[in-house]
């Protein structure tokens, strides 16, 4: 799994506990490096540390460099770049895999759905539950 917008780790810890109850692993990115390492203290002290890290740098840039194919993808970074994040990991996801992007009911979104909803390769969903969880599957 691969979280953009890690912050202090709270969604990576439950995303984590997923994985190791899986046998997966996730891996965060967080642009603020202070953020990263709280994320990263918080995931030791949840006995995490093992199947979950956080790393520092712009998604956009630093998603190249991480190892993948991606099961599913959970973006909750600046709104105004979820497009970009989308464009950073679409290529990386393998086919059925699953990008979820928050707060999409909360925030305008509008480009970030209109840009999914004109993609030939994925179907999504608006989910109304609390601010909004976009569901896309990656189907080509």
């Amino acid at each position: 799994m691969l979280e953009i917008g890690s912050s202090n780790g709270v969604s990576t810890i439950w995303l984590a506990a997923a994985a190791q109850h899986n046998g997966g692993r996730v891996t965060g990115t967080e642009i603020l490096p202070e953020r990263a390492a709280d994320a990263n203290r918080n995931l030791a002290d949840a006995g995490l540390d093992a199947v979950a890290r956080v790393v520092a740098g712009d998604a956009r840039t630093t998603v190249a460099s991480l190892p993948g194919p991606f099961d599913i993808v959970f973006i909750d970074a600046e709104k105004d770049d979820y497009v970009d994040h989308f464009q950073a990991v679409a290529d990386r996801v393998r086919l059925g895999g699953l990008i979820l992007a928050d707060n999409v009911i909360s925030h305008d979104l509008s480009e970030y759905q209109a840009m999914l909803r004109s993609s030939s390769d994925v179907e999504t969903v608006t989910i109304p539950i609390g601010r909004g969880v976009e569901f896309t599957l990656k189907t080509a």
